[in-house]
């Protein structure tokens, strides 16, 4: 084979597994590209989110990805939450407004339960375990009054919440927004007459097997003696809920605080909850930043500024350090010693949410010139269940490079698959002869295609 500047084609002929050298930094284009990833499995193989209507799914062990675009049973899909087995749940519709509480596996959606639920026309799942034995989310009933539901096992229940805010309003309804990995901590928001989000904690109880409620009443000053053009209603501190995360353990939620500042301003300081102390930990290195992740021990990532565009920067805190934050990409450098940035993530920065056991990241960032969503999963170990690279035909691959980073293969091709060192799939392309490898990192890769008549041929790949 030919050696080139960038790249050397080896010829493949047996199983291959090596042991990996480097931490793996993806990011993908096309059809996600407007899709921003907001959730991973606890075991940080699968990936999803959604927007408007629009749902993307990732699986970082094979590298196979999809869109509701390819799914024709239903229009509208929400990916909310997905656990180790890629079980995915959220709604699913043929508009925005008749969505239903689903899972969705085998490129399929099942309508979740209803059991003994009341009649209701609107539902989402939000929030799953590791294991898929629990599911979290909310029902909406014609009376307009949102309903807490947990499935386990299948078997739906509606939570008991309190029918009055913390100030004495009644209460008009309450959803579920995340489930921690065991299923035992679930958290969520309470809705009151005036359209108001308090958020709400409920903690599994061993014993009964009941679920208890808990309001949260900190960081919280709220006035409600205004009409809507008073501007009292402008000087109300409050916690966004709807920015955080839940810890995969349920000890830690990370949330944003924000205060007025003058009509129509705010600040906004990412807030974390220690739900197990019951204690506090707000970040003012910023005034104007989003409390987006949170680890089992307490590291947390923060975005700012609030609205994404034209820039965001991503910050990592250390546990119980509130004051010395390190952006994203120096604290991969100083912690891993990985500087081969992709330019297009490094010009926007982005939106990187820290993963359960605090070593992986997952997010997104917008192209510099076309405002793209471009997902990035940063992976310094691999997945768990990672299939091996298996050999199916000793067949050597002819490949040539037309530009640099960019592989040709000289024959007809179905698919083509890049693989890690580990096994793990981090490329996956169809129907195309190039295949563009410039966005990874230098070090030692297996090609492996497919042709239209099904042969498969695998060669090691050097991208220098």
């Amino acid at each position: 084979m030919k050696k080139f500047t960038s790249l050397l084609i080896l010829a493949l002929g047996v199983s291959t597994l090596f042991a990996q050298t480097d931490p793996m930094y993806l990011h993908t284009q096309g059809f996600a590209s407007d899709i921003p990833v907001t959730r991973s499995s606890d075991n940080n193989r699968y990936f999803v989110g959604c927007f408007n209507g629009d749902a993307m799914f990732y699986d970082y062990g094979t590298g196979e990805s999809f869109s509701n675009v390819y799914i024709v049973t239903e229009k509208f899909y929400e990916f909310k939450a997905v656990s180790n087995d890629g079980v995915t749940v959220g709604a699913f519709g043929s508009s925005l407004d008749d969505m239903q509480p689903m899972t969705f596996t085998n490129n399929q959606p099942v309508a979740l339960p209803q059991g003994n639920l009341p009649n209701y026309y609107y539902g989402c799942a939000n929030g799953i375990s590791a294991d898929g034995n629990v599911i979290g989310g909310f029902i909406d009933t014609e009376g307009n009054t949102f309903s807490p539901v947990v499935w386990t096992n299948g078997v739906p229940t509606i939570l008991s919440y309190p029918d009055k805010d913390p100030l004495g309003l009644p209460s008009s309804g309450c959803i579920i927004d995340h489930v921690n990995a065991d299923g035992s901590v679930i958290t969520g928001r309470l809705y009151t007459d005036s359209y108001d989000e308090i958020g709400i904690v409920w903690k599994l109880n061993s014993e009964t097997g009941i679920y208890e409620s808990k309001v949260f009443t900190d960081h919280i000053n709220y006035d409600f003696n205004y009409t809507p053009d008073d501007f009292e209603f402008f000087t109300r501190c409050y916690v966004d809920f709807t920015t955080g995360k839940l810890s995969g353990n349920g000890k830690y939620l990370i949330a944003t605080y924000v205060t007025p500042v003058a009509q129509f301003m705010d600040n906004r300081y990412p807030i974390l909850f220690d739900l197990e102390s019951n204690d506090t930990i707000t970040y003012k290195s910023f005034d104007d930043a989003l409390g987006i992740g949170v680890s089992n021990d307490g590291m947390v990532t923060i975005a700012t500024p609030f609205l994404p565009t034209p820039h965001r920067d991503t910050y990592v805190f250390a546990p119980n350090n509130n004051t010395d934050g390190m952006i994203f990409e120096q604290y991969i450098e100083e912690t891993y010693g990985y500087t081969n940035f992709p330019t297009e993530v490094v010009a926007t920065a982005g939106t990187m949410v820290v993963s359960n056991d605090g070593t992986s990241f997952f997010g997104y960032a917008r192209g510099t010139y076309t405002g793209d969503i471009i997902n990035i999963y940063f992976m310094p170990t691999a997945p768990t269940s990672v299939p091996e690279v298996t050999q199916k035909e000793n067949v050597t691959l002819e490949a040539t490079v037309i530009t640099d980073g960019i592989v040709r293969v000289m024959a007809e091709i179905k698919s083509a698959r890049i693989f890690d060192t580990t096994g793990r799939i981090i490329m996956h392309v169809e129907n195309s002869n190039n295949i563009n490898i410039s966005s990874l990192s230098t070090g030692l890769y297996i090609l492996e295609t497919v042709d239209m008549n099904n042969n498969v041929s695998a060669n090691r790949i050097v991208k220098k």
